[in-house]
């Protein structure tokens, strides 16, 4: 992974948390009895781990899209890497 990328990771997954922390700061403050303080309590703790699962399936999906839609509309040969070619190269 490249540098910008984890940077970008990194500060989006920071986001989300921040997100559902004041969410839940937000619940505990408007309701004020317990039965909204366990809600606060579970959407800080699911709410990250269910954005994380999410964006792990819209990666999935974007993957087997691309290889759904590349073979038949824009990948017609297969590449090779020079640095795996040497025997070509051989007298």
């Amino acid at each position: 992974m490249s540098e910008r990328r984890a940077r970008w990771v990194k500060r989006g997954a920071i986001a989300v948390v921040l997100g559902f922390a004041v969410l839940a700061v937000a619940v505990d403050i408007v309701g004020g009895n317990p039965a909204t303080w366990f809600l606060g309590v579970m959407v800080l703790l699911v709410g990250p781990i269910d954005t994380a699962v999410t964006a792990v399936g819209a990666g999935g999906m974007w993957l087997a899209y691309l290889a759904w839609f590349l073979p038949g509309y824009g990948i017609t040969v297969e590449a090779v890497r020079v640095s795996d070619t040497s025997d070509l190269l051989v007298l």
